[in-house]
């Protein structure tokens, strides 16, 4: 029985994620949310992290779908209800919640997979300097930053910031770039592909 009902459910996301999206303000359209743990819509409908959704469901809470207009669902009666009964409304992101932000992120190509990565909380252990950044109390003060890692342990020579508020993704290096994670993505891909 139980089976049954989370493939309803997951059918039902899917049908919910051609016009819907989720969770508290500071989390972006376009996601559910399944207790606490929020899910960007393209990743709890691929089939791939069906056990990973499955087990949020099982483990209970509320489901509530933010729909790209930026409206909240409850999933049980399909009613849009008010923002301001959302929990969390307007706090910030956990460091938890900022991780999950990163492992559900989907990349500018597929040859990007963060899913796989290993992601650690490293807020003073990291690559941003007040020398190099002008910007070091803005980053340190209101985003969340990591260093990451390839599953075979690889570290990465940047780390990747999620904004506080937003969760959007920058990425900062040695050299004091700051900028976006699909941005850093696309400068790779270039490289790549250098133009004549």
């Amino acid at each position: 029985m139980k089976k049954k009902i989370t493939s309803s459910f997951i059918i039902a996301l899917m049908i919910a994620g051609i016009t819907s999206s989720s969770a508290f303000a500071t989390t972006a359209n376009g996601s559910v949310v399944i207790g606490d743990k929020t899910f960007d819509l393209a990743y709890a409908n691929d089939v791939r992290n069906s056990k990973e959704i499955t087990n949020a469901i099982i483990e209970g809470g509320a489901i509530y779908v933010k729909d790209f207009s930026g409206n909240w669902i409850d999933n049980t009666t399909g009613k849009i209800v008010d923002a301001s009964v959302m929990p969390g409304q307007g706090d910030e992101l956990t460091v938890a919640q900022a991780m999950n932000i990163l492992k559900t992120h989907k990349g500018v190509s597929n040859d990007f997979n963060y899913a796989e990565d290993l992601y650690y909380y490293t807020p003073d252990d990291n690559y941003l300097s007040p020398t190099i950044y002008s910007n070091y109390k803005e980053i340190k003060n209101n985003y969340y930053i990591f260093s990451y890692a390839d599953p075979d342990g690889s570290e990465a020579d940047s780390n990747l910031c999620v904004n506080k508020k937003t969760g959007e993704i920058y990425v900062i290096d040695p050299s004091g770039i700051f900028m976006t994670l699909d941005q850093k993505d696309m400068r790779y891909i270039n490289s790549l592909n250098p133009s004549d």
